[in-house]
C-alpha cells in the first residue's frame, strides 16, 4: 500500500464533519464516500472505526496542545499565566467552529473509556495542573482539584463561546477579556 497523507488528511476530516452531524453511528462507508476514496481504503488507514474515531480524537488533542501548552515567560503573575492560559484557549475554540463542535461530541460521548480520553489529553492537563495549580493551591478553601477546576473553566469557555456563535455573535476583544475575567473571578472565589 501507498501511504497517501492527503488521502488520510481527507478520511480524518470527513470522519470529523460526520461525527458532528450524525454522531458516532455514521458507517465506514458514508465516510469513506464524504472523502472520496472506496471503503477498503479506510482499512488502510485505519484498522476499525475505533481507530479511525480515536485518530480524529487524537488530532483534536495535538492541535489543543499545539495552542495551548506554550511555556510561558519567567516572571509572570499567577493572574497573568491564567489570563494568558483562558485567552489561549478562547482563541482555540473561536478559531475553527468544526473543531468547537467535535469537543462537544468528544466530552459527551461514551466511546472512549475515561482512562483512555485522560491518556489523549494528558499533556493538556498536565498543562492545565501547572498554570491552574500555583494559585488554587494556596486557597485552602477550594473545595475541588485542579483538574477538575481546570475542567470547569474550559467548560464554560466552550459552552459560552458555542451559544455566542449560534447567536450570530463575533469575537471582539471586549468580550475575550469579559471572559478571561470572568474566568480569573471563578478561580478566586
Amino acid at each position: 500500500m501507498d501511504y497517501d497523507p492527503d488521502k488520510r488528511e481527507r478520511i480524518l476530516n470527513a470522519a470529523a464533519q460526520l461525527i458532528i452531524s450524525q454522531g458516532l453511528q455514521a458507517p465506514m462507508s458514508v465516510i469513506a464516500d464524504a472523502a472520496g476514496v472506496a471503503t477498503g481504503s479506510l482499512y488502510n488507514y485505519f484498522r476499525s472505526k475505533d481507530d479511525l474515531i480515536l485518530a480524529v480524537y487524537q488530532r483534536v488533542a495535538r492541535s489543543l496542545e499545539a495552542d495551548i501548552v506554550v511555556a510561558m515567560e519567567p516572571g509572570l503573575s499567577y493572574e497573568q499565566r491564567v489570563e494568558r492560559y483562558v485567552e489561549n484557549y478562547v482563541d482555540h475554540i473561536w478559531r475553527d467552529p468544526t473543531r468547537a463542535a467535535l469537543y462537544e461530541v468528544i466530552t459527551n460521548s461514551p466511546t472512549i473509556m475515561q482512562q483512555r480520553m485522560v491518556g489523549l489529553f494528558m499533556e493538556m492537563v498536565t498543562y492545565s495542573i501547572d498554570v491552574l495549580g500555583e494559585g488554587l493551591g494556596e486557597q485552602s478553601q477550594r473545595a475541588m482539584p485542579v483538574s477538575l477546576t481546570a475542567s470547569f473553566i474550559r467548560g464554560a469557555i466552550r459552552n459560552t463561546l458555542k451559544r455566542h456563535r449560534a447567536a450570530g455573535g463575533e469575537m471582539t476583544p471586549e468580550l475575550r477579556a469579559r471572559i478571561t475575567r470572568m474566568c480569573l473571578a471563578a478561580l478566586v472565589a
